[in-house]
């Protein structure tokens, strides 16, 4: 069984059915992305039943076909405890939304082959300005699960059902959700104009029963790790090791969307007990075989699994816990079994690719307009790259009209290129990112528009299929020598990066200030080199230095004196010049004589829970309260400046002075017939 962490594959809808929360660009999971699987997937599509499906009445009183394998309680056991996972883990933080009478969505909820049980609770809401007939549909695994009509005013209704195990399918529970509708008075009516939605609220969630005497294997640990993740120490210093774990850990988690915070040890908390009730918080703890409670010390590197009162929990001891963190931001993360891995070497290589994929499979049908939605994010990128183009592919199918489709492409909100197509064969369309548009998050959307064929008010209009292929990707560059933004810093971390600390943190408290600022640009795979004190020498690699003072072998931009910030231009002409009661926090790109990276003067006002996740564009930012107050750049008058490339080949010169050139080749022509005429006008009088 392949065990990820959270995951979503968006089947997009052919209508406007589009999610109203802004999904996260490049969501990952700990093993990857899921693959997509289409209606017809052997792994997905087949439910076998040993008793006839039940017939149940959920909570909105409505009766419904429940493809349940025996139907159980919200809990199996008394002994069991719940994973609740809402719709903000899958990606949708204020939820789901359909319009213009269709739309489908298919939701991947992560689920083990050992739960107990599942209830899935569905919050809905939904209204029309005109008379319609209305339809909802929630399937499992592609076969149905509930049917409801819909009224025309607007109404709050929920579906509650209780679905057995023996639905989940690799690891998941598939739920799908389709809404279809039309005008039964009128088929000449356009349904864009019914002023119809459906909307699945935030609130909507799947309960899972877990019993923990099956809930041993780590894949399904950290497959089910809740959205808050507390990460345990030793209140006392780390060593090299147990820090660059900590650091490397953080940043696994953080680029997942998680809610990471550090906390302190203690043996209570890691003690083998029962858990009840809702498991709501993940469980890492880091340290030596003795302060984790463990008997045998083990190997090297030794990632054990155990239950405690508050849940499970994952136990990484050894002196290299660093190796942990290798297996799972490897390709070898999936063969960790049971309940305990002793980790001896994990090789540290990444393929050089020119490309990187965009995304996974993803269907849907073309009505009148269809969009796709995917996005990525820097840190995911190989190591010293940075995308240059956006290559999109797509299998549309033919309009028997020949009616002609737009591809439009948009980076960040930002239209890149557009172009028609008939249809019928695979449609490339390659788009070159223009120079400022790319942030450390990006986001991606594909729409397609094609007059629909109606159908002479007699039959409702027709679709077509179209799917946005595996084939999509990101054509990728080597970066620049000199990073000019912060997010290109992860770029260059990824390859390695030395963090200078002037002591070593004393307790969690500091190391949660520390790292929520620096594990944001970090990327999980990248090995961390942590050191106290400043460099004495020459750098000669990547790094990040905490420190009031700069040290002489390293430059920045901005020139810092106690209490007063003076910023000056390339000619040296002052600014700005202030001087505050509080010195602010500063970070800054600096650079070494071989090398690049970020400085970061910490502040008088910053608190211990201090969050500097926000650092993206720009190459300098000031700090106040412990979050970004002002960031900038010195390199551009703009913190956002977009300057698109200039189509300037040879047939796109010829197309813009097409008319021109018509009217010089009409006149040539004119002007050389007028020229014979005249030549054979003189021979004639001449020979008379």
């Amino acid at each position: 069984m392949k065990a990820v962490l959270l995951a979503l594959i968006l089947t997009l809808n052919p209508g406007t059915g589009t999610a109203f929360a802004t999904d996260r660009p490049g969501l990952q999971t700990l093993f990857g992305a899921i693959p997509a699987l289409s209606e017809g997937s052997a792994a997905l599509d087949t439910l076998t039943f040993s008793a006839p499906p039940a017939i149940s009445r959920s909570a909105s009183g409505d009766r419904s076909t429940s493809p349940a394998i025996g139907q159980t309680d919200a809990l199996s056991s008394s002994s069991d405890f719940r994973r609740v996972i809402g719709l903000d883990e899958l990606g949708f933080e204020t939820g789901l939304e359909f319009q213009g009478m269709t739309g489908r969505r298919d939701l991947f909820f992560p689920a083990p082959s050992t739960a107990s049980s599942l209830h899935l609770r569905l919050v809905f809401r939904a209204g029309a300005a005109h008379e319609s007939r209305r339809t909802l549909r929630i399937l499992v695994n592609g076969r149905s699960l509930v049917t409801r009509a819909l009224q025309s005013e607007n109404e709050n209704f929920v579906i509650d059902e209780k679905i057995g195990p023996a639905a989940i399918r690799e690891g998941f529970l598939r739920v799908s959700i389709e809404y279809s509708g039309a005008f039964t008075e009128d088929r000449c009516l356009d349904e864009r104009v019914g002023g119809d939605f459906l909307q699945l609220q935030a609130s909507s969630q799947l309960s899972i029963g877990l019993s923990p005497e099956a809930l041993t294997d780590s894949r399904d640990i950290l497959a089910l790790l809740p959205k808050e993740i507390d990460i345990l120490i030793p209140r006392r210093a780390l060593a090299a090791e147990e820090a660059e774990a900590l650091i490397r850990l953080k940043s696994l988690f953080a680029a997942q969307g998680r809610t990471v915070r550090v906390a302190g040890l203690s043996r209570q908390a890691v003690t083998k007990g029962v858990p009840a009730g809702i498991w709501s918080r993940g469980l890492i703890a880091i340290g030596q075989a003795d302060e984790l409670g463990l008997k045998d010390p083990g190997s090297d590197s030794v990632l054990r699994t155990t239950m405690t009162v508050q849940g499970p929990a994952l136990l990484v001891s050894g002196e290299s816990q660093s190796s942990a963190v290798d297996l799972l931001t490897s390709r070898w993360r999936d063969i960790t079994l049971g309940d305990r891995a002793d980790i001896a070497v994990v090789e540290r290589s990444e393929t050089q690719r020119e490309t990187f994929r965009l995304t996974d499979l993803q269907s849907t049908t073309l009505v009148d307009s269809a969009v796709f939605e995917t996005g990525f994010s820097v840190v995911d990128l190989p190591a010293g790259t940075l995308p240059s183009h956006i290559d999109i592919a797509l299998a549309l199918s033919p309009d028997f009209e020949s009616r002609p489709a737009t591809l439009v492409t948009y980076l960040n909100g930002v239209m890149l290129n557009g172009s028609t197509t008939e249809g019928g064969e695979h449609i490339r369309q390659v788009s070159p990112i223009p120079s400022g548009l790319l942030a450390r998050d990006n986001s991606v959307e594909v729409r397609l528009q094609r007059q629909p064929l109606t159908g002479n008010c007699a039959n409702p209009p027709q679709g077509f299929d179209v799917q946005l292929l595996p084939s999509s990707r990101l054509r990728l560059v080597e970066t620049g020598e000199r990073p000019s933004d912060f997010f290109e810093l992860s770029s260059i971390f990824a390859k390695g990066v030395s963090i200078f600390l002037p002591e070593s943190p004393k307790n969690p408290e500091e190391w949660q200030a520390l790292s929520n600022m620096i594990t944001a640009l970090i990327p999980a795979r990248a090995p961390v080199d942590v050191r106290i004190g400043a460099p004495t020498g020459p750098i000669a690699e990547p790094f990040i230095f905490v420190g009031p003072a700069l040290p002489k072998t390293m430059t920045a931009p901005l020139s810092l004196h106690d209490r007063r910030l003076v910023l000056r231009d390339a000619d040296g002409r002052i600014l700005i010049d202030i001087e505050g009661g509080n010195r602010p926090g500063i970070v800054q790109i600096a650079a070494t004589d071989k090398a690049y990276g970020l400085w970061w003067r910490p502040g008088t006002t910053e608190p211990a829970e201090a969050l500097i996740s926000g650092l993206d564009r720009g190459n300098i930012a000031i700090i106040e309260e412990g979050r970004i107050g002002f960031a900038f750049s010195t390199e551009r008058d703009r913190l956002v400046e977009i300057d698109h490339p200039t189509n300037a080949g040879f047939w796109n010169t010829v197309r813009g002075y097409r008319a021109w050139m018509i009217g010089a080749v009409w006149l040539a022509l004119t002007a050389g017939f007028v020229a014979v005429l005249s030549v054979a006008s003189r021979r004639r009088r001449g020979s008379q």
